[in-house]
């Protein structure tokens, strides 16, 4: 199986897995490469340091790491914010890292003389989602640009339509961003970013509600 990886995309795997000698050698190689050939003979050592651990083209990634190598490590899967405008290009994060929970909205009434309040369902709740990921350009330039784009996508004031094949599997193929954050790096081409939203439904409109509309006016 072949991995490929970008130099931001080590440096943050850097962070999530223990000091690996082999690792920063061939880095380090892959840094100092002059030309396309030692590049890729330093790319491959790559791929031998952190077999099982694999960021992938957009959704063909199925595999979810295997082996006795892939326990605990984390997995960027690719998260694409559709545009709402059609002459927008969509936002493709490659490397996005989510989470999510969901709370059921639950009524709860305390009965004099009942030890246990009576519970009565309302609905499965909404999805909270986080996620976290790195802008980066692959030259000594600040990822301006991309910046630009990532904040633009922030603050839509509607839902957003998305592709990820986890959240999608659940259900959820739309979401309002809550917050974001962009916090200091220093790294002179990397910018480290994090969102939450909340899963959303477009709500359906019934004929009836036309025709009472209708009425009304």
């Amino acid at each position: 199986m072949k991995i490929n990886f970008d130099i931001p995309e080590l440096i943050e795997l850097a962070t999530k897995v223990n000091y690996n000698p082999s690792l920063a050698g061939a880095v380090n190689r892959l840094l100092r490469a002059r030309n396309q050939d030692e590049y890729e003979i330093a790319q491959s050592e790559v791929n031998t340091a952190v077999t099982e651990y694999t960021i992938d083209e957009r959704y063909t990634y199925k595999n979810y790491g295997s082996g006795r190598n892939s326990f605990g490590l984390p997995i960027f899967q690719p998260l694409t914010l559709e545009s709402p405008d059609e002459n927008e290009e969509d936002l493709f994060l490659s490397n996005a890292l989510v989470s999510f929970n969901r709370q059921k909205n639950i009524i709860e009434t305390v009965v004099q003389g009942r030890d246990s309040s009576i519970k009565e369902f309302i609905n499965n709740g909404d999805y909270n989602i986080t996620v976290n990921g790195v802008l980066f350009n692959k030259g000594f330039q600040y990822p301006v640009d991309k910046l630009i784009e990532f904040t633009s996508f922030m603050d839509k004031n509607t839902n957003i339509k998305i592709q990820h094949e986890v959240l999608n599997a659940v259900g959820v193929y739309e979401i309002v961003i809550l917050s974001h954050d962009c916090p200091k790096t220093p790294q002179i081409n990397i910018q480290t970013f994090s969102f939450t939203a909340k899963s959303d439904k477009p709500l359906p409109l019934k004929i009836a509600d036309i025709s009472q509309s209708s009425q009304l006016l």
